[in-house]
């Protein structure tokens, strides 16, 4: 991976776009400075809870070349700065309790606090 000139853009806020219920189009602005909070699918078969949830610490782009031994090839990437919060396993939740789950921030000593995550994974 080359990353011309060393230069990481910082962007404000970004759109995810969605189909509501009733199939028309909509779209949610997330600024991680004032609503970051995001969740993605876990992707796991038979997962005991179907999402990952994190707050969103920044929002970076930037131009990169990546080489696979051929020709290196030009490509735009967009990532989320993120860190992790996890389900509280005392908590009880879901619909036989009717409470959501509730969170909170994996550990910084943990080293899957942080990570960086493709903006296209959030619902």
């Amino acid at each position: 991976v080359i990353i011309p000139n060393n230069t990481i853009y910082a962007v404000q806020m970004m759109q995810v776009h969605y189909t509501t219920y009733d199939m028309r189009h909509k779209y949610n602005t997330i600024n991680p400075r004032t609503h970051g909070d995001i969740m993605v699918l876990l992707g796991e078969t038979a997962p005991n809870h179907p999402y990952w949830y994190a707050c969103m610490l920044a929002i970076y782009h930037m131009e990169m070349w990546l080489n696979n031994g051929g020709t290196p090839v030009k490509h735009h990437l967009e990532v989320l700065w993120v860190r992790w919060l996890a389900l509280l396993r005392n908590h009880k939740s879901g619909m036989k309790c009717a409470c959501l789950p509730r969170v909170a921030f994996v550990d910084e000593s943990d080293t899957d606090a942080f990570g960086f995550l493709d903006p296209g994974q959030v619902i």
